[in-house]
C-alpha cells in the first residue's frame, strides 16, 4: 500500500498558484500562467519533460544553414543518391534507344525485301507479256497445219470417216 501512495505521488506536481500576468501588446493580450516557474517540484518527484518548442518557419525568412556535423552525417547515410537514380535513367533512356533502333532495323529489313519482291513480280510479269505475244505470233493457222500434219502425223479425214448428226 505503501507503494502505491510513493507512485502517486511520484508523478503529481503541486498545484500553481493562481497567479497570472496579462500582457497587452496592441489589441492582443498576452496571459502568462507558468506553472513549472511558480511551483517547482519537490526533490525526489519525477515530473514529465516537456517536448522541445519546433521553431516555426516565416514564409518570408531564409532557412537556417546545417551544421558542418549535419552535413556530413547527412552525406554519409545517402552516399551517391543523385548519381545513381541518374544513372538508372540512363541506363533505361538507353536500353529503350537501343529496342527502338533494333526495332527500325527491322522494318527496314523488311521494306527491303518487299522492294526486291516488287522488282521480281513486275520482271515475270514482263517476261508473261513477251510470252503472250510470242504466242500470239505463232498463232498463224498455217503453221498450226504445218505441225500437225508434220510432227504429230494428222491427216484430213476422207469422205467415207465424216459423220453427220441431224
Amino acid at each position: 500500500m505503501q507503494a502505491a501512495v510513493s507512485r502517486t505521488k511520484e508523478w503529481t506536481q503541486p498545484k500553481a498558484m493562481d497567479r497570472r500576468s496579462v500582457k497587452m501588446r496592441g489589441n492582443v493580450a498576452y496571459i502568462n500562467s507558468d506553472i513549472v516557474r511558480q511551483t517547482r517540484p519537490g526533490a525526489g518527484v519525477k515530473t514529465m519533460p516537456k517536448a522541445p518548442a519546433r521553431p516555426i518557419a516565416r514564409p518570408g525568412a531564409k532557412p537556417v544553414a546545417r551544421t558542418a556535423q549535419k552535413a556530413v552525417t547527412a552525406a554519409q547515410a545517402k552516399p551517391h543518391a543523385g548519381l545513381v537514380s541518374t544513372l538508372v535513367v540512363v541506363i533505361i533512356a538507353f536500353c529503350a534507344l537501343a529496342v527502338l533502333v533494333s526495332r527500325y532495323a527491322a522494318v527496314c529489313a523488311i521494306g527491303t525485301q518487299n522492294e526486291t519482291l516488287r522488282k521480281q513480280i513486275a520482271a515475270m510479269e514482263a517476261q508473261i507479256d513477251e510470252l503472250q505475244l510470242q504466242i500470239e505470233m505463232e498463232d498463224d493457222l498455217n503453221e498450226v497445219q504445218e505441225k500437225a500434219v508434220g510432227e504429230l502425223g494428222m491427216t484430213y479425214p476422207t469422205p467415207e470417216q465424216k459423220i453427220g448428226i441431224d
